[in-house]
């Protein structure tokens, strides 16, 4: 995720296992510092959350939700 100096996001990038990009969202333009946070092996984002400041829309804070799939229950 790119985010700028007053730390609103700008732009989400989702890259694969392989670092293929599978998203590319960009909100704003502009220089920004790029934080890059890896899912750890054998999870799976699930969904997100996000907190903006009373007076903007903007993005303050961004989350993911995480879970480990439970493989032995998946075989039917």
């Amino acid at each position: 995720m790119r985010v700028r100096e007053y730390a609103y996001i700008h732009r989400i990038k989702f890259l694969d296992k392989d670092d293929v990009i599978v998203l590319d969202l960009t909100f704003d333009t502009g220089p920004g510092d790029w934080y890059s946070r890896r899912v750890p092996a054998g999870r799976e984002i699930i969904g997100l959350y996000c907190n903006t400041d009373q007076d903007s829309h903007y993005i303050k804070n961004l989350g993911f939700i995480l879970w480990t799939p439970n493989l032995q229950g998946a075989s039917m």
